[in-house]
């Protein structure tokens, strides 16, 4: 179902951008990223078992560091535990 969603989310919010443009990124602690990217702002889908995040960000943070926080997030969401904070212990 969340796959589904996040077509859903992609479409809706997609506007007069190319498909193309909307890049799936493998990440080993989500089940789908897909990442929209232009100037100053950026477009996230995440999903993590049955939880998925959408995040429009404008500003000038690293995509990776915006990828991390919505890890932390979806974590929460999904009832998973958070592999990257477990290796810090």
């Amino acid at each position: 179902m969340a796959d589904s969603l996040i077509a859903d989310l992609v479409k809706w919010y997609q506007f007069d951008e190319n498909k193309e443009d909307y890049v799936e990124m493998n990440h080993p602690n989500l089940d789908r990223l897909i990442v929209y990217e232009e100037a100053d702002m950026k477009k996230i889908f995440a999903s993590k078992g049955k939880g998925v995040i959408f995040v429009r960000y404008y500003g000038d943070a690293d995509t990776n560091t915006i990828v991390d926080e919505i890890e932390k997030k979806i974590m929460l969401i999904s009832g998973s535990e958070n592999i990257s904070e477990n290796e810090d212990k």
